[in-house]
């Protein structure tokens, strides 16, 4: 949890992401970030994300891309990505297949 950012993680352990309050754009945040800590304590050999911010608002989304991209070096993580947007996958991805 303190690696995604949700601190003190004490104050999120028990809840699920729909269970969080506060404005619209804070619960983007937190919602997506227990997302990806719930992901990673299961220690995935590849984690995958599926349009995982596609839905965001844009100020929400350069986090949660600026947090996944130092996972990614913290963990020395490989993650599978999938999303329309190419501007996306050109910023996050190494490399990118077009399918």
């Amino acid at each position: 949890m303190s690696r995604t950012g949700l601190r003190p993680p004490e104050r999120f352990f028990l809840r699920h992401p729909h269970e969080l309050s506060c404005g619209q754009r804070q619960r983007q945040r937190q919602r997506q970030r227990v997302m990806i800590a719930g992901a990673l304590v299961l220690e995935p050999e590849l984690p995958f994300g599926d349009a995982s911010v596609a839905s965001l608002e844009a100020s929400v989304r350069g986090e949660i891309l600026a947090l996944l991209l130092r996972l990614r070096d913290e963990l020395r993580l490989f993650t599978l990505v999938l999303t329309p947007d190419m501007s996306q996958a050109w910023n996050i991805a190494d490399p990118v297949v077009v399918m």
